[in-house]
């Protein structure tokens, strides 16, 4: 039976040596590294037995051992993972941890453990590699950070979107809403593009999320996305409408498991898109992308040396589409997971989350023109959350309740999460199924009472019209076993107080 155990706990050590070898090793090639390893533990076991003179319990002693073969998968994992500080540190360590149990196995006289005490010892040990491992991994943004953003580094380009934009009539708004409908009973992440026209969303077609648009004009929706491969998610139309970027998961693969990647779309005069074109090619995650004001940048999160950023890429025609040329760092999440979630159409205040998918996160507006902080509540919604007029005065903000037992871990977190939440939160947060809105001047938004509307299902996105009267508002929720989505037209209850006044 030990011979058995000790052939079941090397399928790990030889897979992952195969993996730290080669990370794109065939299929068949990681199976047999797996049997092999499992045939050598083995070997190694019944040697190292019959050296000791058939010692009794003698075998059962090195296949207790053995057991510490089984830190392969964790290591596994966290090969997979891209977990800092280096990929091929966890493998490294497990391996130790294995020939350094054997010897002491070897070496140790007397009855072997009782199989439950083995077993705790087992279990501490697995605790034990996974807390040393995710020490290393949060130690290493402190320690090995990217540099920082120099201070004013997108000043220059922010005064210059600035001076062309024109400012709207002040708005004197009420805590009600005037008057609201459903738009659609489906879709999430709304943006609206076209002086308010169209409104880009994601929803589920035959079982994947797909890229819709919809004409408010005549109720018309089109799917720009349906018939392609996978997820396609977070629609970030440009600011002329004539195009969207995304991101998709249709690359990803047990040997990626968070990969996710970036793709544009551009709008034909005929209203029927192009082929998406893909614009990122890491094997890590490149998603929530967003356009900058000028339309001729993006911005989106993705890993960048050992913590997750946001970026920027400048775009440039090229090959019959488009390209993503340059990266620029824009803010750098340190132990949390960042995610700009709206740029101002002059520019002037740029909104990122800072946290983990699971939860609200914290939101922080600065002036990229500045650099200064702007006031803003504590928390939104993940996803697309934030949103503003198109002079950039005012804003729409929507969040909820924490829910859920991954509710509960700290937003410090954000740099373990944020590699899982492709696979587990995909849409971010849903909540207990509560909405709350805020609209108002950027750093003095005042909450919406939403009543019926707001305890309907929670936020998924928020897209305000261009006067900042009116607004598109995401939601779903889960009852009776089901998941509903809808996307509803909010009008506020405003009051022009006045023309343009110079800033």
């Amino acid at each position: 039976m030990h011979l058995l155990w000790s052939l079941l706990a090397g399928l790990g050590p030889g897979a992952l040596l195969v993996l730290l070898i080669s990370r794109e090793a065939p299929l068949p090639i990681l199976i047999g590294g797996a049997l092999l390893g499992g045939g050598l533990l083995t070997l190694c076991v019944f040697a190292l037995e019959r050296n000791g003179g058939w010692e009794p319990e003698r075998g059962r002693m090195l296949a207790q051992g053995a057991s510490s073969a089984l830190l392969a998968w964790p290591a596994i994992g966290a090969l997979l993972l891209d977990l800092p500080p280096h990929r091929a540190l966890a493998g490294v360590l497990a391996l130790a941890a294995l020939v350094g149990s054997l010897w002491l196995a070897a070496r140790r006289r007397g009855p072997a453990d009782p199989l439950l005490r083995h077993v705790g010892i087992v279990a501490l040990g697995f605790a034990g590699f996974g807390v040393l491992l995710g020490g290393a991994a949060a130690l290493s943004p402190l320690l090995l950070g990217t540099p920082a953003l120099p201070p004013g580094a997108f000043a220059s380009g922010s005064y210059d979107v600035d001076a062309t934009v024109a400012l709207e009539p002040l708005l004197e708004c009420g805590a009600a809403v005037a008057s609201s409908s459903t738009l659609l009973d489906r879709g999430a992440h709304p943006r609206l593009a076209g002086e308010g026209r169209f409104v880009f969303f994601d929803a589920e077609v035959e079982g994947e999320r797909q890229i819709q648009r919809l004409d408010r004009e005549d109720g018309s929706v089109r799917c720009l996305t349906c018939g392609q491969p996978g997820h396609n998610r977070r629609p970030a139309p440009s600011p002329a409408g004539t195009g969207v970027v995304f991101d998709t998961d249709r690359h990803r693969s047990w040997r990626h498991p968070m990969n996710t990647e970036l793709y544009a779309l551009e709008i034909r005069e005929d209203d029927r898109p192009r082929a998406a074109i893909r614009l990122t090619r890491d094997l890590r995650p490149d998603d929530h992308p967003l356009y900058d004001p000028s339309g001729r940048g993006i911005l989106w999160t993705r890993v960048l040396g050992p913590e997750f950023a946001v970026v920027r890429g400048a775009i440039r025609g090229g090959h019959g589409g488009v390209i993503l040329t340059g990266t620029t760092l824009v803010t750098k999440g340190g132990l949390q997971w960042p995610g700009a979630l709206a740029w101002a159409p002059d520019a002037r205040a740029l909104a990122v989350g800072y946290g983990h998918d699971a939860r609200p996160l914290d939101l922080v507006l600065s002036d990229p023109a500045t650099d200064a902080t702007l006031p803003a509540i504590a928390e939104v919604a993940a996803g697309a959350s934030v949103s503003f007029s198109a002079d950039g005065q005012r804003l729409a903000i929507v969040t909820t309740r924490p829910s859920g037992a991954a509710s509960l871990l700290p937003k410090r977190l954000g740099f373990l999460l944020g590699r899982l939440a492709p696979a587990l939160t995909p849409d971010g947060v849903t909540g207990p199924g509560e909405t709350r809105l805020f609209v108002g001047p950027k750093g003095d938004a005042k909450s919406i009472e939403l009543d019926a509307l707001g305890s309907w299902g929670a936020p998924t996105g928020v897209a305000l019209a261009p006067a900042g009267d009116a607004l598109v508002l995401g939601q779903r929720r889960h009852a009776e076993g089901a998941t509903s989505e809808r996307l509803v037209w909010i009008e506020l209850d405003c009051e022009t107080a006045g023309g343009p006044v110079e800033r």
